[in-house]
């Protein structure tokens, strides 16, 4: 299975499905634990993030990309 990857400055976002993706940290280690940030699904018109990393899973509701992108960024990351 081939899966793109999205360029987004300071994440490796790869597209799992048509609707979901993954988006690690890119100045992580990809063996690391907490290279993992989240996780996007496209659903009913907006995005849905499960955050993974740091801290315990959280979940949160997005109208764009950008803004679910916004919530998988670490705390204090510009």
């Amino acid at each position: 299975m081939h899966r793109s990857t999205l360029k987004v400055p300071g994440f490796d976002i790869v597209e799992l499905s048509p609707h979901e993706w993954r988006v690690a940290d890119a100045t992580e280690n990809p063996s690391d634990a907490t290279y993992v940030l989240a996780y996007i699904e496209q659903r009913d018109g907006a995005y849905d993030v499960l955050s993974v990393s740091p801290g315990p899973p959280h979940t949160w509701r997005a109208t764009t990309f950008p803004e679910a992108l916004s919530f998988a960024r670490r705390p204090g990351a510009a």
